[in-house]
């Protein structure tokens, strides 16, 4: 929790940052990060991530899209193999490597799973998380979080207060996706100025 408590004190949360950020602290061991989309939770992924060096085992959209040996055991091959099988396969052995002691990060772990496997991916990670040092997951599922709100979970909310109780229930509403995409090339023009 050093870690979060380091950037979330620093200049990414500060009022010169693209990124809004509202901490909701609940168990130390459990962070579930929130927000919609182009709200910064890739840039503050990154940041988190850049922070721990080798204590953290990190899965992740990102790491399936890139080549080579490493990509191919921890996520397979999505030629031969279904996506959703792929997410199981690499999230159980994320969370057996996660056992000695690092930390472990899941961006977006419900990527091509079925409802009732989002459910199961958040009733594992409840039990768990006795046995693992720390997890930060964001995550759009819902299902997947419900499951995880009997451990009480820290929530990190980008662009706007919302709580977590508050996301689980609240009505979802269509954006006009050009605004969405225009949004993101606004952030990533803000994020690309602080980091010259």
């Amino acid at each position: 929790m050093e870690i979060l408590e380091k950037i979330l004190g620093g200049r990414w949360n500060g009022p010169e940052s693209p990124i809004k950020i509202n901490f909701q602290r609940n168990n130390p061991k459990l962070v579930v990060i929130t927000g919609p989309n182009a709200s910064g939770k890739s840039v503050l992924r990154k940041i988190l991530t850049n922070n721990y060096k080798k204590n953290l085992i990190f899965l992740s959209q990102e790491g399936r899209c890139q080549s080579g040996i490493p990509r191919c055991f921890i996520y397979g091959d999505e030629q031969e193999d279904s996506t959703g099988f792929n997410t199981i396969k690499s999230l159980l052995t994320g969370i057996k490597s996660a056992k000695d002691g690092r930390h472990l990060f899941l961006d977006e772990p419900e990527i091509g799973c079925s409802e009732e496997v989002q459910a199961a991916i958040g009733q594992r990670i409840v039990e768990e998380l006795d046995n693992l040092q720390m997890v930060y997951i964001v995550s759009h599922s819902r299902i997947l979080v419900d499951r995880l709100m009997r451990r009480e979970p820290s929530h990190i909310r980008l662009e706007d207060d919302m709580t977590l109780y508050e996301w689980l229930n609240r009505r979802i509403e269509p954006v006009v996706l050009e605004d969405v995409l225009a949004k993101g090339y606004d952030m990533h023009k803000k994020i690309s100025k602080m980091t010259k």
